[in-house]
């Protein structure tokens, strides 16, 4: 019985913190502009209606927990952030160059016919 208690309670703890994590990453890809930029303050706030009065003993409970995953979550975003802006820069470059191409093209056809 008592193996059994402490399964359960196992279990309950990781299904808050799956919880945090969904809300932090939610929350954090909802963000406008760079999310590498939210503070602990913005993440918590923004976690907290999910978790509605219940939030206050979640982030005693789950403090250490909270801290390190907004850490960890806040780098993945950062560096997702900056890969879209690199492949949207490569994808800029790529079209600049098709359309330069494209005007040679038209411009040597044009010399061609006259």
């Amino acid at each position: 019985e008592g193996s059994v208690k402490r399964a359960r309670k196992l279990q309950a703890k990781a299904e808050v913190r799956e919880a945090v994590t969904r809300h932090m990453s939610g929350f954090l890809s909802s963000m406008a502009g760079d999310p590498g930029s939210a503070t602990l303050r913005q993440i918590k706030e923004g976690c907290a209606p999910h978790f509605g009065e219940g939030w206050a003993a979640v982030m005693v409970e789950y403090k250490d927990f909270i801290k390190s995953e907004a850490v960890r979550l806040v780098e993945f975003f950062e560096v997702l952030h900056q890969a879209k802006g690199a492949a949207l820069a490569a994808t800029q470059a790529e079209e600049k160059r098709a359309a330069s191409e494209k005007a040679a093209a038209e411009k040597a056809a044009e010399k061609k016919a006259a």
